[in-house]
């Protein structure tokens, strides 16, 4: 088990470990989803096979990425109908 100061992470719960809450319970692969692509344009963090590091969400953390996401595109569509408005 790896420690840190702030939780204990056993590397065996990494396949039902939610890679943002680092809660474990029902997940979903982020691998080959398009849940990755939405994660990486909010985050800029890519999820990798080969990183070691748990892939999935749950579906609590799926739903929060949902809303930021809308939130997101609802922003820069506002935006940019504000910038032509002055233009």
């Amino acid at each position: 088990m790896v420690k840190n100061q702030h939780l204990d992470i056993d590397i065996q719960n990494f396949p039902n470990m939610c890679r943002a809450c680092l809660q474990l319970g029902d997940v979903k692969p982020l691998i080959n989803s398009k849940i990755t692509t939405t994660l990486k344009s909010i985050t800029n963090i890519e999820i990798v096979a080969d990183d070691n590091l748990p892939k999935n969400l749950c579906y609590y953390c799926i739903k929060q990425l949902e809303e930021i996401s809308v939130f997101a595109e609802t922003f820069k569509t506002n935006d940019a109908r504000l910038e032509e408005f002055w233009s």
